[in-house]
């Protein structure tokens, strides 16, 4: 499995085989289950976006002492969109894999992203498409 330039994950070594863009959320305890989101530095909230099934276990392993077993789901771009514009828990911006250490410092700039930002640069939306 590997990575391409937006990572989506590709299917072998074929450049032409479609291309799989999955990502995995961690859910919150309530009801209903939201997808967790981070604090940024200036009070905002970002939707916390991991490539993968790992990076999601990591991140609740390092955030908590113990406890339940986290709740992860694995989640489609769009779904991820969706999220993004849901009335119950709104979020203008996507922090990628991020990493409890940077939980309210600077450098989670660095891993965080708008909305509409990751909407053209991982859904394709409103990108220019070349012929």
């Amino acid at each position: 499995m590997t990575y391409d330039a937006v990572g989506a994950e590709t299917q072998g070594d074929n450049p032409t085989a479609p291309t799989v863009r999955t990502f995995w959320v961690v859910l919150d305890g309530g009801a209903p289950a939201c997808p967790l989101c981070v604090v940024l530095p200036d009070g905002r909230e970002a939707l916390a976006l991991f490539s993968g099934e790992e990076e999601a276990r990591m991140f609740c392993r390092l955030s908590e002492e113990g406890g339940a077993e986290p709740r992860l789901r694995r989640t489609s771009t769009g779904e991820v969109l969706s999220l993004l514009y849901c009335h119950l828990r709104p979020s203008g911006r996507v922090a990628l894999d991020p990493l409890p250490e940077l939980l309210g410092s600077g450098l989670m700039g660095l891993i965080t992203i708008g909305r509409e930002r990751f909407a053209r640069g991982f859904a394709g939306v409103g990108a220019l498409r070349r012929p």
